[in-house]
């Protein structure tokens, strides 16, 4: 079960981080850096951070210099891309295994 439970969440982790990497979903915590050196508490989505350079170029005329994630934006990432989906791995093999069983039965 161990090695179904990584084939599927492995799986389950690529289709994650190509969704949170093509589209922009705002999910993850962290700071906006102004020109004036303000910082503002913002939703940042993967794909701001990968597209770094097009982002701030979208938003250069509202003086945006930077954007990084804070702590809790790394925990989330941990959390939404690694840890759901293991779980749903889990879940799967642990659903297949079942069936299994009550085949052999």
């Amino acid at each position: 079960m161990g090695r179904e439970t990584l084939f599927f969440g492995s799986i389950i982790i690529v289709v994650f981080a190509i969704i949170t990497l093509l589209f922009p979903i705002e999910l993850y915590d962290g700071h906006a850096i102004y020109n004036d050196g303000t910082v503002a508490e913002e939703k940042i989505s993967l794909s701001y951070l990968i597209h770094k350079e097009g982002f701030l170029s979208q938003y250069e005329e509202l003086g945006v210099v930077d954007i990084q994630l804070n702590n809790l934006g790394w925990i989330m990432i941990g959390i939404i891309n690694l840890g759901f989906p293991m779980l749903l791995g889990y879940r799967i093999a642990l659903k297949r295994n079942k069936r299994k069983s009550q085949q052999d039965v």
